[in-house]
């Protein structure tokens, strides 16, 4: 029986154990694929897809057979096709034998600096050809660390300490002078560099790692500090190899990103995907419509994969009519019903809709480009071959092949994120149709998704509790229009004690990135709280009394 195709597991999708993935496996069955020359998708005149998807073969050789690490993914992309532009972002150029290169001069820098197979790497810079080349190198020596590059001094230093990162990778003096302001409490930190600098100091690297990690990806919980998510190399490899199938991305296409690159948006759903495809990733150093749109139409992107709050602002874009998107085969987003239909209707035809989370590698389940609209209208789609999916008392479990083996140096974080057959609680309330197919119904657990970056309620009320006025806080989420939820926070003051809105925004602006700063501070005098009779705050009738406070602004 040959292997399905992406979209075509049985209807009956009941939890079966996952095989173990694994190179051998991988080349076997590119082999049997090959051998069976199965079809790959075709598109009609509208540019409707009409053929099934073939997950397994691409023209040349397959990125993805054999592969430990995900720098020999990049080396071997750069064997098959050279002179292929591997990123695109803004000004920037790099095609996939330059970035090798690259990647390989920074990896022997690492090895000058002492870094030893799998010790971590920290990354913090902005989209573009040197955060990619610091990616792939770091990965082929140790495990790199991504960083937000929206963070202030604080964030940093509670990040760096906490991974025991040997070397900082910047992109300039400011960022130097921040960390050295927190350099005190960063004693397993040896050195802060740049690419250039890596670049220049003469190693090279012909010995890719394949035992430590490839990320830890740090991401809000529902605790005050965010936690590690540790990733494998063949776990983040397999998710950009399945979902690149499951998107129709074929050598040579352009994929148009939105997504930073420290996010698993950005590493693993778009550079790892691309180089695994042999595609080019398109980007911006920052996501800004007018530009995303201009890049869309100057580089003829076959692709564009964003968040809802991006779809947004790419709508209202009055240019958005009349530039050229007839290259345009598949728009790669989420959100609520009425941004996906304006997508199809005024960007691409073609929507494929998802679910996913770090602890996941990226991504979970997604509809595929065959898929009639509603599908995609509708539901997030089936889980990617290998991978379980069950509904537990309203909440969306997850087991298999890219799910994380837990967080770093967090025993309790854990065993408190899986129930006791190794099912992955991801805090979200979801059914599964009887085709198969997921239906997000919101969030369990109290995360709030700012313009696509994670947070948890308990981070801002960490951070706004620590105003000397504050003694009681609470955080809800309030819906946005642009930027999907943002933060508003329910304050009572110490006795004796006087605080504004602005005041208290602003101690939280200067403290923390942009997006786990509250909207709006509300105060509320004491014994005015509204509580459960257990007596804990009832966040459902804050949340009530902050949809009507922005109802009357």
């Amino acid at each position: 029986m040959p292997p399905r195709a992406a979209g075509d597991e049985p209807d009956d999708v009941r939890p079966t154990r996952a095989s173990r993935f694994t190179p051998a496996i991988a080349a076997r069955r590119v082999a049997r694929s090959a051998q069976e020359n199965r079809r790959r998708i075709t598109w009609n005149e509208d540019g409707v897809p009409t053929e099934p998807d073939d997950r397994s073969v691409i023209t040349g050789r397959v990125a993805l057979a054999g592969a430990r690490n995900v720098g020999e993914t990049l080396s071997r992309a750069a064997s098959d096709a050279p002179s292929r532009e591997a990123v695109v972002c803004g000004e920037e150029r790099a095609d996939y034998a330059s970035l090798d290169r690259a990647a390989r001069r920074v990896a022997g820098g690492l090895r000058l600096l002492g870094v030893g197979d799998g010790e971590r790497v920290a990354v913090w810079l902005p989209n573009g050809v040197a955060w990619a080349a610091a990616f792939y190198g770091a990965a082929r020596v140790g495990t790199c660390v991504p960083l937000n590059v929206r963070y202030r001094a604080e964030e940093l230093e509670t990040i760096l300490a906490h991974s025991s990162a040997r070397v900082l990778i910047v992109d300039g003096e400011r960022q130097r002078e921040i960390v050295a302001s927190v350099a005190p409490g960063l004693p397993e930190l040896r050195s802060i560099t740049t690419v250039a600098e890596l670049g220049a100091a003469g190693g090279t690297d012909d010995h890719a790692a394949g035992g430590a990690p490839a990320l830890v990806q740090y991401t809000s919980g529902t605790t005050a500090r965010p936690k590690g998510v540790v990733l494998g190399h063949e776990q983040v490899l397999r998710n950009a190899w399945e979902l690149g199938a499951r998107l129709d991305v074929r050598p040579g296409d352009r994929y148009a990103s939105g997504m930073p690159f420290h996010h698993v948006g950005g590493s693993v759903l778009t550079l790892l995907l691309c180089a695994a495809r042999e595609a080019t990733a398109v980007t911006l150093p920052r996501f800004e419509a007018e530009e995303m749109l201009a890049a869309i139409e100057r580089e003829r992107c076959t692709h564009f994969f964003g968040i809802e709050t991006m779809c947004v602002l790419l709508l209202e874009r009055a240019e958005l009519d009349a530039i050229d998107r007839s290259a345009l085969r598949v728009a790669f987003v989420g959100g609520r019903r009425a941004v996906l239909e304006a997508v199809r209707e005024r960007l691409c035809p073609v929507i494929v809709n998802r679910y996913g989370l770090t602890e996941s590698s990226g991504n979970t389940c997604c509809t595929a480009v065959t898929d009639p609209p509603e599908v995609a209208l509708d539901t997030m789609g089936r889980p990617l071959p290998g991978l379980e999916l069950r509904i537990v008392d309203g909440e969306i479990r997850i087991r298999g092949w890219a799910v994380t083996a837990g967080y770093l140096d967090d025993a309790d974080a854990t065993r408190a994120a899986f129930d006791d057959e190794g099912w992955l609680r991801t805090g979200d309330r979801g059914e599964i149709d009887a085709d198969g197919r997921l239906r997000f119904l919101g969030r369990a657990r109290e995360m709030l998704r700012v313009g696509g970056e994670n947070v948890s309620a308990a981070e801002i009320e960490e951070l706004v509790g620590r105003h000397p006025a504050v003694a009681q806080v609470a955080v809800v989420a309030v819906e946005d229009e642009r930027l999907g939820e943002v933060p508003v926070a329910f304050v009572e003051l110490r006795a004796g004690r006087t605080a504004d809105e602005d005041e208290l925004v602003a101690f939280c602006r200067e403290r923390a990135a942009g997006f786990k700063t509250p909207r709006r501070v509300h105060l509320v005098a004491p014994g005015a709280w509204p509580l459960t009779g257990s007596g804990k705050i009832r966040k459902t009738a804050l949340r009530d009394e902050a949809l009507a406070a922005e109802r009357r602004a």
